[in-house]
């Protein structure tokens, strides 16, 4: 398999002043974010990336638990000539119950004026699931508005801004509403599988303004960079996984500087777009909310706060959604109950089981060769 892992191999050598910044790079970066630097600078504004794995490793932090852990990629890129003189500095970490906020970000200084400003993507929190799901109700979220704000603060002359997952909204979203002398500084935005944005944020000056400098880029079977919609220049990447599990960059395929890349989205990822789509539609905005404060509120009464507390306590969580559920208003739920039955009837039942995966339910035989079928459709 050949990810950026490989593409380390083959390019560590060149430093930056010898082979600008590529996607590929751009991927490197939003993924470095996920690390835990919570107290490993000090008293010291910047780090170089081998003194930060260093006190990451001193410290003992563990982050296996992340399917998209950093550590391996840290490992690596401290190792090579292309990210060893990297400045890490400006790196904040807020999560915030209250406010529903879960928001990081940290600036990567590759030259004396040229700096990659990098948001993380949704962490293990519940508090972070439930703020992504809150893009879908909210004109702005007290993370993007932060978001905002770190931006305006960078003083670099050229800015590359980038992002995996929620971190790619985020990108899209500071550097549309960033001041106008903060954006002409900008190179280009990267939102790697983030969501979109509400129909109001599409149609503003600010959003349309940074298009010929924006890019997205989606495993071939996405779900998270579609939901919603958004307008920069699509790019479609081949990946080593199947389902849910394309959405982690590792599995994500490179050739030498570029990804690899195909023309069109898995049919199952364009039919579960247009059903989720459909049905998003079809409820309102105050409906949108209730829904997600009912089933978050749900989670979180139970006291479990991160994704691997939910594994753990897998029938405890799903009694709590289902009774909550129960409340909520009949359209609300008939339309839930309508997209699952659906995707339930899709010729491919890839993203059900890996919803049954990640509460430890398994899957069947069907189910299997199902997968199976799945995987040799698409390579």
């Amino acid at each position: 398999m050949t990810n950026f892992m490989t593409y380390l191999d083959w390019r560590g050598d060149l430093p930056f002043a010898r082979d600008p910044v590529n996607e590929i790079d751009l991927l490197i970066f939003s993924e470095l974010t996920y690390a835990n630097m919570d107290d490993l600078f000090g008293k010291d504004q910047y780090l170089t990336l081998p003194e930060m794995v260093q006190r990451y490793l001193d410290a003992g932090i563990d982050q296996s638990s992340l399917i998209y852990d950093p550590k391996p990629l840290m490992l690596k890129a401290s190792e090579c000539e292309r990210y060893r003189n990297i400045l890490i500095t400006r790196y904040v970490n807020h999560v915030d119950a209250k406010t529903e906020t879960q928001f990081s970000a940290c600036t990567f200084q590759i030259g004396s004026r040229e700096c990659v400003v990098a948001y993380r993507g949704t962490d293990n929190t519940v508090i972070g699931w439930r703020e992504d799901f809150n893009f879908a109700s909210e004109r702005e979220t007290f993370s993007q508005a932060l978001a905002v704000g770190y931006l305006d603060q960078c003083v670099s002359s050229k800015i590359w801004v980038c992002g995996h997952s929620k971190g790619g909204n985020l990108a899209m979203y500071a550097a549309a509403f960033c001041s106008p002398a903060t954006r002409e500084k900008i190179a280009s935005i990267t939102s790697f599988d983030g969501p979109g944005f509400l129909p109001e944020i599409l149609e503003t000056e600010n959003y349309n303004s940074i298009l010929p400098r924006a890019a997205l880029y989606l495993p071939d079977t996405s779900f998270f960079g579609l939901i919603m919609n958004q307008k920069a220049q699509r790019f479609i990447v081949r990946s080593s996984e199947m389902g849910f599990m394309q959405h982690n960059p590792y599995s994500w395929k490179v050739k030498q500087n570029h990804f690899e890349k195909t023309n069109r989205l898995n049919p199952v990822s364009k039919y579960i777009d247009e059903v989720f789509d459909t049905w998003l539609a079809s409820i309102s905005i105050e409906e949108r909310r209730n829904f997600i404060d009912t089933v978050f509120n749900a989670i979180e009464s139970t006291g479990i706060t991160t994704f691997n507390e939910m594994q753990k306590r897998k029938f405890e969580t799903l009694n709590a959604i289902a009774k909550a559920l129960q409340k909520t208003k009949s359209a609300e739920i008939k339309g839930l109950l309508d997209v699952l039955g659906k995707l339930a009837g899709t010729s491919s039942n890839v993203l059900i089981a890996d919803v049954k995966n990640f509460f430890g339910l398994g899957k069947d035989k069907n189910e299997d060769e199902a997968d199976t079928a799945e995987k040799d459709e698409q390579h």
